[in-house]
This record gives C-alpha cells, structure tokens and sequence, in this order.
C-alpha cells in the first residue's frame, strides 16, 4: 500500500509541474481566473472551506485535545480568516469605493481606499 501512495504522490507532483512549466513556457496558456468574477469566487470558495476545516479539527480538538489539533484549528482559522478579510472584503471594498482592481486588494489590504 505505501509503494502505491508514493507512485500516486510522484506522479501528482509530476503532473503539476508539467502544468506550471506548460502554463510558464506557452504564452498562449493563461492563468485560471482571468475573470473578477471567477476570482472572487475563488477566493470565497477558500475561505468557506477553510473555516469549515477549522470548525470540524475544533470538534476533533475537543473529542481528543492534542497539541498538533489545535494547531490546526489556529492554522486553518487563520487562513480562513486572512481570506476572508484580505482577499474577499478587501476586493469588495476597493471595487465599491474606488474601483480598483481585485489584484491591489490583495496588495494593499490595509489602505483606506484614498489615492
């Protein structure tokens, strides 16, 4: 079984650095969301995931406590968190006030919005 889960692993990471190569090297090949749209949905995907993730390791925390569970729960917390306040509001913020692009959202998190 273990033999298995690294040929898989290899082949997974082989498989994703022939994309990046692919995407880097042919200029015809463009980055996934090229779409503001898509791009905050994305970004909205990962935050619902990430806190989702957190509340189930909190549960796990709680049932078992463990050093290694709850930092998993801070981690995930965080991430769900730097999402959610960085990307997505910042996009929502910066597109409602000054119609900047969701790229300088995630740049400029702590701007107000003026310049």
């Amino acid at each position: 079984m273990g033999d298995i889960a690294v040929r898989r692993t290899v082949a997974a990471a082989g498989f994703g650095l022939l994309v990046t190569v692919a995407v880097l090297g042919v200029p015809s090949l463009r980055f996934a969301y090229r779409s503001v749209g898509g791009h905050l949905v994305l970004e909205t995907a990962v935050t619902l995931v990430a806190a989702l993730v957190a509340l189930l390791l909190y549960g796990r925390y709680r049932r078992r406590p463990s050093l290694s569970t709850l930092l998993l729960v801070h981690a995930m917390s965080l991430l769900a968190l730097s999402a959610l306040l960085f990307v997505t509001v910042g996009w929502v913020y910066f597109n409602a006030l000054s119609a900047r692009p969701p790229q300088e959202a995630r740049a400029l998190p702590a701007t107000d919005g003026v310049g």
